[in-house]
């Protein structure tokens, strides 16, 4: 059963920063039953935000006035209070008894809001400057020298103060780790203790004076990071210091290595991740720079670059509230997550794909690995997305989540800008088979979909997957064209395709008023549907397929069920497509007579197919495409 907290019914969800008799009372539960809370041995409330944990407080059980009814009252004292500025936080509620700890809930948290109170902020009518921007002014005016002491590395990062070590942003690099040894490194000996669930990586070289970033599990004497001199005595260990509340828990954290340290290990539990960072440098960026950088292209069109993406080892999301992986070994989850990029501040991306409930579309981390936003910061049902952001001043890392059910996520990232055309800001949905899908001539490699957009300066969406056709299907996946998913914002949508069609058992090319969707005609009456379902208003244009090897105007071989020359089942498909067009008054182009290509002649063929293999006469490879994406741009232009 999942464990819920929920507010009771009178329980006030929101506090002011300086009120010490609020309270709030929350109900733990299973499946929403409340739990009897009889015999419990320790209760704590644990209190974060967006960045991860920050602190607790301590429930007495014994003063429960109902243990039955499994609530418990969080009472924000003075102490509590300390260091909480207002903003948005969570809270969970962890429950030790004789069959150990149950966290409540076992899903996500539960939101509260701190408010600011009247004296929180400077009167109009008094002319001063706030603290904050006291500090800002310091830090500003100390910018020069620090960074320079950083650099040279006089001054060590982690003796700033916390306002000063946030204005710096560091470039990382992932260190790898190695080895996976069973045991831990000791803080008091150096040496291997046996232990099951943990295990300490092989040695790290490591030079005094470095900054490093941590990013795993610590637990009591074997922290995380422990740095060793040459006689592998224990010279430093991180973190320095841990609450009962940290031990055993998921731990980020900058430090500088020591005099005399020569190697470090990671100390790691099994299962948890591990990550290691070392800075490069430090920039000193702040918000207003962002500002800057968006006015500055605005009025601009991007050129894109695809972004590799690899899937990690297992099935799973990075979840959108903590930025933690849930992986699962099982394979029964409809997610995967794909491992993490390194960005830039102020770097451009776009991406396509589905997010689905808490696996959010993508993750934004800063230098320390800490989760700063998520979108689209939602908890809903599956959901289409064509977003485009900008890395924040302190972004460092990006992390995406795969829904296996939908279609590949595609993430692009702005390499150019240019000034833009009239219809820049049109977007040009492009549907359509293998010919236009953008996996099928590899990662990083340009199909017509991108010189068309590159040469009309629009934005395109690529809704196409390879196999499937207005009644195809790519294996059993209920992909065919009138299933696909597309945003409801495009400005012009196409359809290229699909010979895959003439595959299928049972097709029939069909006739005004066909509605089986195992005719073509059938099938783009349904394919129209669906598109004028999600936007009633929308322009699109009807391509025909180009001439494959088997099916173009001079293939005279007999082919198919019908007994029938290929071209002759080319020119019924083509001519099908092109009565449908004009009996729905849709623009068509006749891709099939007039791309300009020649998969008739083994010389043409060596140069301009062979897109998957080297005996492939069905795919144009990329200098193929260049052929005939003119002729679509134009065709485009024309819709929008």
């Amino acid at each position: 059963m999942a464990k819920t907290l929920s507010f009771t019914d009178t329980s006030t969800q929101t506090v002011k920063i300086g009120d010490t008799t609020t309270s709030f009372t929350l109900i733990c539960g299973n499946d929403n039953v409340a739990t009897d809370l009889t015999g419990v041995t320790s209760i704590t409330a644990k209190l974060g935000n967006s960045s991860g944990y920050l602190k607790s407080e301590t429930i007495d059980p014994t003063k429960l006035t109902d243990p039955t009814t499994g609530q418990v009252t969080v009472t924000f004292t003075a102490d509590l209070m300390t260091s909480l500025p207002a903003g948005n936080y969570y809270i969970e509620v962890w429950v030790v008894d004789s069959n150990g700890t149950s966290i409540y809930p076992s899903d996500g948290m539960v939101g509260f809001t701190i408010n600011d109170n009247i004296q929180s902020t400077n009167g109009t009518t008094i002319t001063t400057i706030t603290f904050d921007d006291f500090v800002a002014a310091m830090n500003k005016a100390a910018n020069t020298m620090v960074a320079a002491g950083i650099q040279d590395k006089s001054i060590n990062i982690d003796k700033l103060s916390q306002a000063l070590q946030d204005s710096f942003v560091p470039t990382v690099e992932e260190v790898p780790i190695t080895g996976q040894s069973s045991g831990y490194i000791s803080i008091q000996t150096g040496h291997n203790v046996a232990s099951d669930n943990v295990y300490y990586s092989d040695s790290i070289p490591v030079t005094p004076g470095d900054a490093y970033i941590a990013n795993g599990t610590t637990f009591y004497d074997g922290r995380t990071v422990i740095l060793e001199d040459v006689n592998a005595n224990v010279v430093g260990y991180f973190p320095e210091s841990l609450t009962d509340a940290e031990s055993d828990s998921k731990q980020i954290f900058m430090f500088v290595v020591p005099q005399g340290a020569v190697k470090m290990y990671i100390n790691t539990k099994v299962g948890a991740e591990r990550h290691l960072y070392k800075v490069k440098d430090f920039s000193r960026i702040d918000q207003a720079t962002s500002d800057f950088v968006s006015t500055i292209v605005n009025g601009k069109q991007a050129k894109y670059q695809p972004v590799e993406l690899t899937k990690c080892t297992s099935d799973g999301y990075w979840g959108y509230q903590d930025g933690y992986y849930y992986p699962d070994t099982s394979g029964s989850t409809s997610t995967v997550g794909y491992n993490q990029l390194s960005v830039k501040p102020f770097e451009t991306y776009r991406i396509n794909g589905d997010a689905y409930f808490a696996a959010n579309l993508y993750n934004m981390y800063d230098f320390k690995g800490q989760l700063i936003e998520s979108f689209p910061n939602t908890n809903l049902n599956t959901q289409f997305y064509d977003q485009t952001f900008t890395v924040p001043c302190n972004g460092a890392f990006l992390k995406v989540n795969q829904y296996k059910a939908g279609p590949d996520v595609t993430l692009e990232k702005v390499v150019e800008w240019n000034d833009k055309s009239p219809i820049t800001d049109k977007k040009w949905v492009a549907i359509g088979d293998s010919w236009t899908a953008a996996s099928t001539l590899g990662v990083g490699v340009d199909n017509y979909t991108n010189y068309v957009a590159d040469r009309l300066g629009v934005t395109m969406v690529n809704a196409s997957v390879g196999g499937t056709g207005y009644v195809a299907q790519n294996g059993s996946d209920g992909d065919q064209f009138y299933n696909r998913q597309i945003p409801a914002d495009g400005d012009a949508y196409t359809i290229l395709g699909s010979f895959n069609d003439l595959f299928v058992d049972g097709f029939k090319f069909g006739d005004v008023g066909d509605t089986d969707k195992l005719t073509l005609w059938g099938g783009m009456k349904a394919t129209l549907d669906h598109i004028w379902s999600i936007k009633d208003n929308a322009v699109v244009g009807i391509i025909s397929p180009g001439p494959w090897g088997i099916f173009n105007p001079q293939d005279e071989n007999n082919w198919g069920q019908l007994n029938i020359k290929a071209s002759e089942y080319g020119e019924q498909y083509v001519s099908t497509m092109e009565k449908f067009a004009n009996y729905y008054s849709l623009p068509f182009f006749d891709l099939y007579h007039q791309s300009g290509l020649r998969p008739w002649d083994s010389n043409f063929i060596a140069k301009y197919y062979h897109g998957t293999n080297d005996t492939d006469t069905t795919h144009p490879n990329t200098n193929g495409h260049k052929i005939f994406a003119p002729k679509i741009a134009n065709f485009v232009n024309e819709l929008l």
